[in-house]
């Protein structure tokens, strides 16, 4: 590694098709050629300073306006179109997505999960994964435990004749189709532009990618995860001591943020073809630099404090920081550093305390500890309840993060095993017995969960 530069070795290794890049602090991401091209960081008509760019954003909408300094409103502007599938203005379903069709061919986290709020919107959403999968099975199958809700699985070959006529009959029935690939495996997978209007003009494309933005730039087909979008946008210089960049976790919140742009990128695009109905579909997109880049909105204007910098970080400034008490951590959002008033209490008695001081404060907790706290006392933001199908147990947040009317959604259904599906998805698109019994027997269509016996 030493006979080459960072930027010489990020570059010859993503056009190989390895994920690479060369560790940047956020200052210098902003400042970045490139990432200045692709308008991840782009001016603002009315400000001096550059700053984050669009974080996702739709053909149809495109060439964007150069972005101008926000005005403030008197009022929000007032949203009259409802547009759903299969029901009149005046019955809206519970689910705004009902009636819609996604096809999913995502992988690993950000994409999947975008895939999984489509399902809790309420959209159709039909799985597709290979007969050779690239990625290890607690990747293919432990962790679609999480992202499978509600979606109806099965697996191609689609390096066949068989396996690709199935995808292409699953694609020309659908609303969307949604892939964390890059523009080249688009078209090698026949789902770039030129193909989907073959098959299906009306169709809209959900693109979720390492690195591009609004705008081309050399990046845009370099490969990438969100450990290397964390060292190429700076989370893992800032977090780091010194010398040492150190990242957030394999599965961290660029990964799933850029999923959750992906779904916003989608249903935007979505609701312009409604709006439009000029038959036309549409190509939605985000990326993962564009979500890192967004986890990092508070610092794009200044130095960030030295308390939330390095490994030690507490916070953002002196009072609103973690705090260490006698049995465990809290996080306070004190006016000054309270930890000399803390720390002789317990948790418990440390959130009392600073309840009746009027200062906002929480416990810090695990996933588990959250989930375990709420199994028997279940609230209205916080469920986490098991799920069966088919002999796989598994326990997950449910969706309360989407609420229409003041109630958040339960979970579209349970998980299915990976290509358990199989049978009833391609009876839907009109193949009979033998031809499933024909299909499956010459792998075009591979068994539940990889297993051939």
């Amino acid at each position: 590694m030493l006979t080459k530069t960072a930027a010489e070795w990020e570059k010859e290794l993503c056009e190989t098709g390895v994920p690479a890049v060369k560790i940047l602090s956020f200052e210098e991401w902003m400042a970045d050629a490139e990432v200045r091209k692709s308008r991840l960081v782009a001016h603002v008509k009315g400000l001096d300073k550059v700053q984050l760019g669009r974080s996702a954003w739709i053909k149809s909408a495109q060439p964007y306006p150069d972005l101008e300094s926000s005005k403030k409103l008197d009022a929000l502007p007032v949203r009259d179109n409802i547009i759903t599938k299969n029901s009149k203005e005046s019955n809206v379903s519970n689910r705004p997505l009902e009636g819609f069709v996604l096809v999913d061919f995502a992988n690993v986290i950000a994409g999947p999960n975008s895939g999984r709020m489509f399902s809790e919107l309420g959209a159709t959403v039909y799985k597709i994964d290979p007969m050779h999968p690239q990625h290890a099975p607690v990747i293919m199958v432990s962790w679609a435990a999480e992202h499978g809700a509600g979606k109806h699985s099965i697996i191609l070959d689609m390096h066949t004749d068989e396996g690709k006529e199935i995808m292409n009959k699953l694609v020309a029935r659908a609303d969307m189709v949604l892939a964390n690939k890059r523009d080249n495996q688009f078209v090698r997978m026949g789902l770039g532009r030129e193909a989907l209007d073959k098959l299906n003009p009306n169709i809209i494309a959900v693109q979720l990618t390492g690195h591009k933005g609004e705008s081309p730039s050399a990046r845009d087909n370099y490969p990438g995860y969100d450990p290397a979008l964390q060292g190429i946008t700076g989370l893992m210089h800032r977090f780091g001591p010194e010398g040492c960049p150190t990242y957030h976790g394999v599965a961290s919140c660029v990964d799933y943020l850029c999923g959750y742009l992906g779904t916003w990128a989608g249903v935007s695009a979505l609701y312009s073809r409604e709006v439009r109905k000029d038959g036309r579909g549409d190509w939605a997109e985000t990326s993962l630099a564009a979500a890192a880049s967004l986890t990092q909105l508070l610092l794009q204007q200044n130095e960030p404090p030295a308390s939330a910098v390095g490994p030690d970080a507490t916070g953002m400034n002196e009072g609103e920081r973690w705090y260490k008490l006698i049995d465990g951590y809290i996080f306070a959002l004190g006016e000054h550093d309270l930890s000399e008033e803390l720390a002789s209490y317990s948790v418990k008695d440390g959130l009392a305390y600073l309840k009746k001081q009027n200062i906002q404060a929480v416990p810090i907790q695990t996933c588990r500890e959250l989930a375990d706290r709420h199994k028997e006392t279940p609230s209205k933001t916080v469920k986490f309840n098991k799920h069966e199908k088919d002999g796989w147990m598994y326990e997950k947040f449910e969706p309360s993060w989407f609420a229409f009317d003041g109630e958040p959604f339960t979970s579209p259904g349970a998980t299915s095993r990976i290509g358990s599906d199989a049978r009833e998805i391609l009876k839907d698109i009109g193949y009979s017995n033998d031809d499933i019994e024909h299909l499956i027997k010459n792998r075009a269509v591979g068994p539940t969960e990889w297993i051939h016996k």
